[in-house]
C-alpha cells in the first residue's frame, strides 16, 4: 500500500467515532463514550466486511453509503419436509444491498442462541416474497454438527432456528437495521 493511500485511511478515520465503554471507579457503572476510529481499524472493519462477503479488499475507503430499511420481515419458516429441513425468510421488499445472513445452531425450543450465530453468506436473489436459504444453512449445520460439542447435536425436528440478517454496502455495514427471524421446526408431510 502506497503512503498516499494510508494517508486517505487516516482521513476518513478521523471523521468516523465509535462508541467505548469505560468503568466508572466511583460509581462501578459503565458510561458511554466516543473515540475517533484509528486508521488501522477502519481498513480492517471495511476489508473484513468484504473479504467475508467474498469480494476483493479495498485499497482505498469507500465512500459511505445511505442505508434504506432492511427489507426482510422477521419472519422465519422453518420445517422438515420429508425429513428435509427448508428454511424461508419473508421479503417486505426487494433488496437493493446485499444482505448479509447470519444463523445460530438449531436450539431447543425454550433456548436464546446468545450470541452464537455464524455467517451463512449473502441472502440469495429473490424469486418471489419469500427466499429460501435452506442449503446456506444446510452448509453451516454440517460443520456445527462435526463440531463434538453437544450445544450443536440438537435434533432438527422442534428446534429453534434464529436468523440476523443486515444490510453492507462497499464493507459497510448497517446493524442498526439488524433483523432478527426465528422460528420453531415443523413437520410437514
Amino acid at each position: 500500500m502506497e503512503e498516499w493511500e494510508r494517508d486517505e485511511w487516516r482521513k476518513r478515520a478521523r471523521q468516523l467515532r465509535i462508541r467505548v465503554r469505560r468503568q466508572v471507579a466511583y460509581a462501578n457503572q459503565q458510561k458511554a463514550r466516543t473515540r475517533a476510529l484509528r486508521p488501522q481499524e477502519f481498513y480492517v472493519k471495511i476489508n473484513r466486511v468484504l473479504g467475508v462477503c467474498g469480494y476483493e479488499r479495498r485499497r482505498l475507503p469507500p465512500p459511505e453509503p445511505k442505508f434504506g430499511p432492511n427489507p426482510l420481515k422477521p419472519e422465519l419458516e422453518a420445517s422438515l419436509v420429508k425429513g428435509r429441513l427448508v428454511l424461508k425468510l419473508v421479503l417486505r421488499a426487494t433488496p437493493v444491498n446485499d444482505i448479509m445472513v447470519f444463523g445460530s445452531p438449531p436450539r431447543r425450543p425454550g433456548q436464546d442462541p446468545g450470541s452464537n450465530y455464524a455467517f451463512l453468506g449473502l441472502l440469495p436473489p429473490p424469486k418471489g416474497r419469500k427466499i429460501n436459504i435452506s442449503g446456506m444453512y444446510l452448509r453451516k449445520l454440517e460443520e456445527w454438527r462435526r463440531i463434538k460439542n453437544r450445544q450443536h447435536q440438537v435434533p432438527l425436528g422442534g428446534a429453534r432456528i434464529c436468523i440476523r440478517t443486515w444490510p453492507q454496502v462497499n464493507g459497510w455495514e448497517d446493524k442498526g437495521a439488524m433483523t432478527i427471524s426465528h422460528g420453531l421446526v415443523r413437520w410437514v408431510g
